[in-house]
């Protein structure tokens, strides 16, 4: 079978993240603002190719204060640099419905590797009949 192309449903899909502040708590936030086309085989999910972009200035914890001092030149300086990418290279199989997404991450102008833990939740069909498709990420850095 060939590839398949899905765009990630912004609705019913987030962008979430988690950070140690002082050293004693963490701290969640969002990007509320993202889109995604996720491209591969349904019969072999190892052919999966993602390409996504983040609008950084979609950036939110709850704190608006937190929010301006994280899309500042300190931190995202999102005027220069508005957007996060990330684009796949390899999808690796490391167990029943796991796998290693690599792929090369774009933040504040820097393009780096990273391996996000992936897991394949699987297919159902809506209630109108258009076929879905869910994956999570649990990665932690």
């Amino acid at each position: 079978m060939s590839n398949v192309k899905w765009e990630v449903d912004p609705d019913h899909s987030s962008v979430e993240f988690s950070v140690k502040h002082l050293m004693i708590n963490k701290i969640k936030g969002v990007f509320e603002r993202f889109e995604a086309v996720l491209s591969f085989d349904p019969n072999d999910v190892t052919t999966l190719g993602i390409q996504a972009s983040i609008d950084a200035n979609s950036i939110t914890t709850r704190q608006r204060q937190r929010d301006e001092h994280l899309r500042s030149e300190e931190f995202f300086d999102t005027a220069k640099y508005p957007a996060i990418t990330f684009q796949s290279t390899k999808c690796v199989l490391t167990g029943e419905r796991q796998y290693e997404l690599a792929g090369n991450l774009t933040l504040h102008g820097v393009t780096k590797p990273i391996t996000f833990h992936t897991v394949f939740e699987g297919f159902n069909k809506d209630p109108r009949g258009r076929e879905r498709v869910g994956f999570r990420s649990n990665s932690q850095y």
